[in-house]
């Protein structure tokens, strides 16, 4: 994920209990040359894009129209 300039993710509330995918995800982020982190829901929920804001800053962009929509578009 260094290398990803754009990532999406979906389905996964990035809860504050998994440390090592945290670590992991704050260690390729500082390493590498993220510009757009894209984090798809059902419905808009602060508190799991904040969690994502925690690692990537203002670099996140949510999609509250869920995978579906997310995939026609």
């Amino acid at each position: 994920m260094k290398q990803g300039r754009k990532i999406v993710f979906s389905g996964f509330s990035l809860s504050p209990d998994d440390r090592s995918i945290r670590e992991l995800l704050a260690r390729a982020c500082s390493a590498g040359k993220t510009e757009k982190v894209t984090v798809v829901l059902e419905n808009s929920n602060e508190n799991i894009l904040d969690r994502y804001r925690e690692i990537y800053g203002d670099r996140v962009e949510p999609n509250c129209s869920g995978w579906k929509q997310f995939l026609e578009e």
